[in-house]
């Protein structure tokens, strides 16, 4: 199981945040793969599919290097 670098979020309130120790971040701070294992963590309707899909763009592959929870 890889370690849980960072969770992504669209939420204002949250990113900045931490959740369990790990830094709440936003998508446009994530650079790559090489340096993030990401659990996308929004209930905001869509953006956990665009999310997923924006990770996808910048070379991260599902359950590999990200899940969206």
């Amino acid at each position: 199981m890889p370690m849980i670098s960072c969770f992504v979020d669209v939420a204002p309130q949250r990113v900045g945040g931490t959740i369990e120790t790990k830094p709440v971040v936003t998508l446009e701070s994530i650079t790559g793969p090489e340096e993030y294992y990401v659990v996308v963590l929004t209930t905001m309707h869509g953006a956990r599919e665009g999310i997923g899909s924006d990770l996808t763009t910048k070379g991260f592959s599902r359950s590999r290097d990200f899940i969206e929870a």
